[in-house]
């Protein structure tokens, strides 16, 4: 019962995190988003930064959705897996560019999708 709460907590979280940074980066312009510090902006295309918003988005409504109307609830492992493999390519962008900080975050992140997507998709026995 309380691994389910805190797994309801962090992917209610991470879907309110995962929205917000997702709206940010399809509607606001590259050179808006370097300016608010996503420096990593900067070397990436319109099109793909808009394409990592668009998916954050997706995943924000995968990880809740599914258990809110309680259809298809194997949608919720997906959607961490991918929001993880997303969080695991932030991390090494950001070592590379020496941003230790947000690639601790990343790392952070990483582990809670990773989480989210054991426990949904039947891997973790309580």
């Amino acid at each position: 019962m309380h691994m389910s709460l805190a797994l309801w907590f962090a992917a209610a979280a991470l879907a309110l995190l995962f929205a917000a940074t997702g709206v940010m980066k399809l509607f606001e312009s590259r050179e808006m988003l370097v300016a608010d510090g996503q420096r990593w902006a900067a070397s990436a295309s319109p099109t793909f930064i808009r394409a990592l918003g668009a998916a954050e988005i997706l995943g924000a409504f995968g990880l809740v959705l599914p258990g809110i109307v309680g259809v298809l609830p194997q949608v919720t492992a997906v959607a961490a897996a991918g929001l993880g493999v997303i969080m695991a390519g932030a991390a090494v962008v950001h070592i590379r560019r020496g941003e230790q900080r947000a690639a601790a975050f990343a790392v952070v992140l990483l582990a809670v999708t990773v989480w989210i997507a054991w426990d949904r998709a039947g891997a973790v026995p309580f």
